[in-house]
């Protein structure tokens, strides 16, 4: 145990070392205690310096009125003025005032400076506001101009002969030609027309793609050679269609009265009740009706099915019901079985 004194009352008392390193044991008891923190501390004003009583708790205060605080607050770190020199404080300590007086203010924004141009060399008197927001550097429109399209002499790689290109081109330039830059191999190639034999010199990016004529007229003969053949749909007959044609989907027909006589309508007889009907030749139409469709279409289907729809149709000519009729269908033949809807669907289509 440690011996301590009572900061209220003067008398020793006895205390534990760890609480004394942390700051504990300053009162020997509770009263002491409470006595101590009622106990009034008296402070200076930083400001005019008058005396402050406080409790304890507020010891850290610093003005003794709000008028006083708003003083201390307020208070920046003088400046000096950049034309005078004299000493001034500004308003906030964020304000970026430069001068103590709009005097000295105007005089700064009229400060002028002898600079040389960057083309022409020439000198005369800039704003010191400009120099310091990066301009001034030319001066008039023309040696801007011509600064900005000055021309910078480089070596070439390849050829090591001296070119010059724009400076704003000039970063990451090495060759002076596209000749130089892929060592010949954009250069024009010959080749030989497929049809008169001429030889003539082409891109070899137009070689690549399969120039196979000279000229027009040879691209036309070529073309008018090897263009397929197609059997019309009409007279059935073998003729040359048009490239944009047979491109677009068309070249079906060899001439306009194949045209039309394959958009004429044409007499057709159905398959299942041999009626007559008129359609265009184009349709092809087998049935007349929906009816005849479906029955036709019932001959190519699954015997199994067709025995089950006949029954399905007999056993509704005696008036029964959908569900007997799924019922009794599952009872004479398991393959038979169906759902109630497919029942109705063979009613349906039989009309």
């Amino acid at each position: 145990m440690v011996e301590r004194a009572c900061e209220s009352c003067g008398g020793t008392f006895s205390a534990r070392p760890d609480h004394v390193a942390v700051g504990h044991a300053r009162w020997c008891s509770r009263a002491c205690y409470a006595s101590g923190k009622r106990r009034p501390v008296e402070l200076a004003c930083v400001i005019c310096g008058k005396p402050i009583v406080v409790p304890p708790s507020k010891a850290g205060r610093k003005y003794c009125s709000p008028s006083c605080r708003f003083e201390g607050q307020r208070t920046v770190p003088a400046r000096a003025c950049e034309m005078c020199g004299a000493a001034f404080t500004p308003a906030t300590s964020g304000d970026d005032q430069r001068t103590c007086s709009p005097k000295c203010g105007a005089l700064l924004r009229q400060r002028r400076e002898v600079r040389a141009c960057a083309m022409c060399g020439k000198t005369r008197e800039v704003r010191a506001s400009a120099l310091a927001a990066g301009r001034g550097k030319y001066c008039s429109r023309r040696c801007y101009e011509l600064g900005k399209r000055r021309r910078v002499e480089l070596i070439c790689v390849h050829c090591h002969k001296p070119f010059a290109v724009e400076r704003s081109r000039a970063i990451g330039r090495k060759s002076c030609t596209w000749s130089c830059r892929y060592g010949g191999k954009l250069g024009p190639i010959g080749v030989d027309c497929k049809v008169c034999g001429k030889h003539f010199e082409v891109s070899r990016a137009r070689a690549a793609s399969g120039v196979v004529a000279c000229g027009r007229a040879c691209l036309t003969v070529w073309r008018r050679r090897h263009r397929p053949r197609r059997s019309c749909r009409q007279c059935r007959r073998m003729f040359y269609p048009g490239g944009g044609r047979v491109t677009a989907g068309g070249g079906l027909y060899c001439s306009r009265a194949c045209v039309y006589l394959a958009r004429a309508p044409r007499r057709f007889a159905c398959r299942v009740c041999k009626t007559t009907i008129m359609a265009p030749a184009w349709r092809h139409r087998l049935y007349c009706s929906l009816r005849c469709t479906n029955r036709g279409r019932d001959c190519h289907r699954d015997p199994v099915l067709v025995a089950r729809d006949a029954r399905i149709l007999e056993l509704r000519s005696q008036g029964l019901k959908t569900p007997t009729i799924q019922r009794r269908l599952g009872d004479e033949n398991p393959e038979w079985h169906t759902s109630a809807a497919s029942v109705r669907q063979v009613i349906s289509r039989a009309g």
